[in-house]
């Protein structure tokens, strides 16, 4: 077993160690520590060392609480955030249902739209229920200048089963 650091005083996130506990345990030291919301709570070093427990749970419940869950744009539960979260869902997760027709054929989500403010800044709210994102090119990428808020109609026009017809009949014509 290391050389034990004393950590008495400090502090790590919403929590200030009090003194070392009586719990014992192999290769691993416990501390007694204090959140900012008063609850004290015996922690092992290497939960404070890597950060990984920075209160006592206090926080996260108030979060869950509030129904809101991103405290940044608080746009956790509107439309607009489903569908931009859905979007990077079928791009970037391959255990999605529809990632082998987004993400699987090479369809990815522009950088800037990472950030839910600009994809909400670019493509705006949505301007009825109905609406949903579509892409322009069926082969592109979402990006502004190739997304719009479509009906259902526009989206089955859109639809690799309706371009490869179009595309054969020109070649017939």
């Amino acid at each position: 077993m290391g050389r034990l650091i004393n950590r008495i005083g400090q502090r790590y996130g919403k929590l200030v160690v009090l003194e070392k506990s009586k719990k014992k345990a192999i290769r691993c030291a416990f501390w007694k520590c204090r959140c900012d919301c008063g609850k004290e709570i015996i922690l092992p070093s290497e939960s404070l060392a890597t950060g990984n427990t920075k209160s006592c749970g206090c926080g996260l419940k108030a979060w869950r609480r509030s129904g809101i869950c991103n405290s940044k744009h608080r746009m956790y539960k509107t439309p607009e955030y489903s569908v931009w979260d859905a979007m990077k869902q079928r791009c970037r997760n391959k255990n999605h249902p529809c990632y082998h027709r987004y993400g699987g054929r090479g369809i990815s989500v522009c950088k800037r739209w990472d950030d839910f403010e600009n994809f909400l800044y670019d493509m705006g709210k949505r301007p009825h229920p109905k609406l949903s994102i579509e892409r322009r090119d069926n082969d592109g990428n979402y990006e502004p200048s190739n997304c719009y808020w479509a009906n259902q109609s526009e989206q089955i026009y859109n639809q690799e089963r309706w371009i490869k017809r179009r595309k054969n009949r020109e070649s017939i014509a």
